[in-house]
Order: structure tokens, then C-alpha cells, then sequence
């Protein structure tokens, strides 16, 4: 998969993925890069201003084997204060991949909000 690393194409990284990547165009590189801009750009805009309609269209709902709700774009895994009871069994829950944005949070109070 394809995960958020927040870098931009160029210089030696862009050949380090060209060579990580050797069956892609340099269209599906600047195609692939240019996604996560604009990803990254939504994520912005939904911190500054949490919107139904920004949620419904670009959010993907992820319920981890622990009952904890995420917002989900393919490349941040957004947290929000939603659970739902689940039992584990005592299992415990995997790690996520990617790993959950540290910087927001969808509250109960936005999500009431919306």
C-alpha cells in the first residue's frame, strides 16, 4: 500500500523511489505524489474546519478490532473519541498501519456538530 510520509518528490528521493518502484511511469510517480498532496491538503483543511460533507466524500469509516472508530483517506488514520463495545477476548489489538495521526482528534463535541 501506499502510506503518508509527508515528503515531497525530489532530488534523491525521487530517484531512491524510481528505483524502489522500477515498473512505474514518471506520470504514475507525479500522479501517485500530486494524490498525497491533495490528501494531505484535505487533512489540513478538515483540522481547520471538521465537515460532514468533507467527511462523507473523502473519509473512508475504520473500526478497529477494538471498537475504536477512525477516520481513514488511505494515507492518515484520523482518531476520533468514538468506541463501540467490543469484546477482545483478551486479545490484544494489532498495531495500526499507518500509524494514527498524533497532531487531531475527532471529538464527540465535533462530531455532535456536524
Amino acid at each position: 500500500g501506499k502510506y503518508n510520509t509527508n515528503l515531497a518528490i525530489g532530488g534523491r528521493y525521487k530517484e531512491l523511489f524510481k528505483q524502489k518502484n522500477p515498473n512505474m511511469t514518471d506520470r504514475q510517480i507525479e500522479e501517485h505524489f500530486s494524490m498525497l498532496k491533495e490528501k494531505n491538503e484535505r487533512y489540513e483543511a478538515l483540522k481547520q474546519n471538521p465537515d460532514a460533507r468533507k467527511i462523507r466524500s473523502h473519509y473512508m469509516k475504520f473500526i478497529n478490532t477494538d471498537g475504536r472508530v477512525y477516520l481513514f483517506d488511505t494515507y492518515h488514520m484520523i482518531p476520533t473519541e468514538l468506541q463501540l463495545k467490543l469484546s477482545t477476548n483478551g486479545k490484544q489489538t494489532p498495531a495500526l498501519t499507518p500509524k494514527p495521526v498524533e497532531d487531531f482528534v475527532i471529538t464527540r463535541e465535533m462530531i455532535n456538530k456536524l
